[in-house]
């Protein structure tokens, strides 16, 4: 983009002659071989037939001829003005075509990242607000077992019973499993897949059109949340919840002298559930990143509409 910048800079010092014999450089440059080979025929003869229609008038050849001297110089004239005319008509429709391509890349874009934020939005049945009303559901629960973080538990406190423990447990399980869709891996597999087409086609497209891509760490943080929340951590966390209310049912039927330790089970539990609320608060994230991609990458005429 500097250098970009820059040649626009060194172009706009250039004299009118200079600028004009490189647009002439150009516009030769970029047209066809066929074209180029018709546009120098036509020209050559051209210039025969303006010479012999020269040598016509000053010889009076065309005096007691008034049709054909009309017809010859309406030859001679669609010699130099016909290929003209193509490359003109050549380069407008490349032009439209360019920006017709222009549109739809930016058009296509916007609509995989608008995809992917409704995706995201509709794997809970009540959307974000329900996502969020979870988050704080989790964080009161969490919080009630493990006071501020804190694992420690003295030596001489009373041994700790895990049946609140279990229960709390199977009810978080039970409300983020009512949250999400019944086909949740499916809507995953599709964020997933949407992320990649907008990082690849879309990118490629949008560039190749000079149109812009989101900026660097914008694109980032949008990959990084796809990869959190499309990874294992929603069914490893079942998995792992399952773990914990083993173990903790085989820590109440030990013997307070030969029970695991009860700071690690605390911690894990504390873990647990931050696993779900930071997946969560992942998701909630990614739906307000892809919306903000969409506004970014809308096209001009789209947020004209809109704002109609």
């Amino acid at each position: 983009m500097p250098s970009l910048l820059r040649n626009r800079a060194a172009a706009a010092q250039r004299s009118p002659a200079t600028q004009f014999r490189a647009a002439m450089r150009t516009i030769w440059n970029q047209t066809g071989s066929t074209l180029k080979w018709a546009w120098l025929v036509l020209w050559a003869g051209g210039a025969a037939l303006l010479a012999f229609g020269a040598w016509g008038d000053s010889s009076g050849f065309w005096s007691d001829k008034p049709y054909l001297s009309n017809t010859f110089s309406e030859a001679t004239a669609a010699a130099f003005g016909v290929p003209v005319a193509l490359v003109l008509l050549q380069r407008l429709a490349s032009s439209e075509s360019a920006a017709a391509e222009s549109r739809s890349a930016r058009r296509m874009a916007w609509r995989v990242s608008a995809d992917l934020e409704s995706t995201v939005r509709t794997l809970a049945g009540d959307g974000i607000p329900g996502m969020q009303a979870v988050q704080e559901h989790l964080q009161d629960q969490r919080e009630s077992l493990v006071p501020h973080g804190d694992y420690w538990h003295p030596p001489a406190a009373p041994k700790l019973h895990y049946q609140p423990y279990i229960d709390t447990i199977e009810s978080a399980t039970g409300k983020v499993g009512k949250l999400f869709a019944p086909e949740i891996e499916r809507h995953l597999a599709e964020v997933s897949s949407q992320w990649s087409i907008l990082a690849t086609e879309c990118r490629f497209r949008l560039l190749a059109t000079e149109n812009d891509w989101l900026p660097g760490l914008q694109a980032e943080e949008l990959r990084s949340l796809v990869a959190a929340v499309t990874g294992s951590t929603l069914r490893d966390w079942r998995e792992k919840g399952l773990e914990l209310q083993g173990w903790y049912r085989r820590e109440d039927q030990q013997p307070e002298s030969i029970s695991y330790g009860e700071m690690d089970t605390l911690r894990a539990c504390d873990i647990w559930f931050s696993d779900m609320i930071n997946y969560l608060g992942a998701l909630i994230d990614l739906a307000d990143k892809a919306a903000s991609a969409a506004q970014a990458l809308a096209p001009p005429d789209l947020l004209y509409e809109r704002r109609l």
